[in-house]
């Protein structure tokens, strides 16, 4: 019979035990896994909520910037719809003020042709000496003794409106003396007188007519132009529209805007007493040249009737005005004799008033 062996319990672990083990062991993971999916979970949650947190307050901010760009954009076609209102507004104020600017043109030229209607039967002599206190009957005293000894007209023929000094009186400078204006109650008179001013050449006494301030300086504008055009041996003179018109020998340059030289003269036409002619160019018709001088003759004589040399001479003014109703630019403004005579007898009832106005005294 074999020794029997002793055998350390200790040192053995039996099945049940290691099942317990493990049990305990299944337990401790178990529950260490649940404590991860909590924590997990939680930390889940917890980005979850942060998360929706900012894609909320990005939305609410999103949905306040949409309804600033609305705003805005409603702003934008308001002030887009202002925009035109004001353009057009601007529109409508540039185009009263061109309106304005034009009425305002046409009237200064109005009321320039009535300032020299108005002075169109005056004249005005330079040099003639002045006394400390003279008095306008002593004015006119020297101008009619100018017209009898220098220019040999008959003084009782000739019919004075009145005669004064322009300017303010001279405080003791007498070696300059004022210009004397000189208004005749007759425009032939007038002619008169200027027709025998050459004879004052030496004398230190002058005479010219009296013209409007802005047509004083367009001629004084174009006096070099004529001097220098003289010195060439061209024949010009400056006409009452302040142009400076000149034989087509000497050309003149073109630079200034009121210098107008002649054409070649290619026609001709006489009607009684008259004679007319015309500069034309290549291109022109000379049978419709013809056509507008006979409307011319007969608008003249409808105006005058039978018009002859001596309503030119002494009307000059009126010739000028007829032309001026009749063509404009060289093309042919208004065809009807009944608008152009239209246009005349409103012309003289306007003078006719100025001249009643200019006439009376002035205190």
């Amino acid at each position: 019979m074999p020794p029997k062996v002793s055998i350390n319990t200790e040192e053995y672990v039996t099945i049940t035990q290691v099942r317990e083990l493990l049990d305990q062991q299944k337990d401790f993971y178990k529950t260490l896994l649940e404590q991860q999916e909590r924590s997990f979970k939680t930390c889940l949650q917890v980005f979850v909520d942060s998360s929706n947190k900012r894609i909320d307050d990005m939305s609410k901010l999103m949905y306040d910037f949409k309804q600033s760009l609305e705003m805005t954009q409603k702003d934008f076609d308001d002030y887009k719809a202002s925009s035109s209102t004001l353009s057009k507004s601007c529109n409508e104020i540039r185009s009263d003020l061109d309106t304005i600017c034009k009425s305002l043109l046409a009237f200064s030229d109005k009321a320039e042709h009535l300032e020299g209607q108005s002075k169109r039967n005056n004249i005005v002599i330079e040099g003639i000496k002045e006394s400390g206190k003279e008095a306008m009957a002593d004015c006119e005293d020297k101008v009619r003794k100018l017209f009898i000894e220098k220019l040999q007209l008959d003084h009782l023929k000739i019919e004075l409106d009145r005669v004064y000094r322009a300017g303010k009186p001279l405080s003791g400078n007498l070696e300059r003396p004022r210009p004397v204006v000189v208004r005749f109650l007759r425009l032939k008179d007038k002619m008169a007188v200027l027709d025998r001013a050459k004879r004052l050449k030496g004398t230190g006494i002058f005479i010219n007519e009296d013209f409007p301030e802005t047509v004083r300086q367009k001629r004084k504008e174009l006096l070099p132009a004529m001097k220098a055009a003289r010195e060439r041996g061209s024949i010009c003179d400056i006409s009452v529209n302040t142009k400076l018109c000149a034989d087509h020998h000497t050309p003149i340059p073109l630079q200034l805007c009121t210098l107008t030289p002649l054409f070649t003269l290619k026609s001709t036409t006489e009607y009684a007493s008259l004679y007319f002619c015309a500069g034309l160019e290549d291109q022109d018709n000379e049978l419709l040249t013809l056509e507008v001088l006979h409307r011319y003759v007969e608008l003249l004589d409808k105006y005058f009737g039978n018009v002859c040399e001596l309503d030119i001479i002494f009307n000059f003014e009126k010739a000028y005005f007829i032309l001026d109703e009749f063509l404009m630019g060289g093309e042919i403004l208004e065809t009807s004799r009944m608008a152009v005579g239209g246009c005349l007898e409103e012309a003289d009832t306007l003078q006719e008033t100025m001249e009643e106005y200019m006439s009376r005294p002035a205190y």
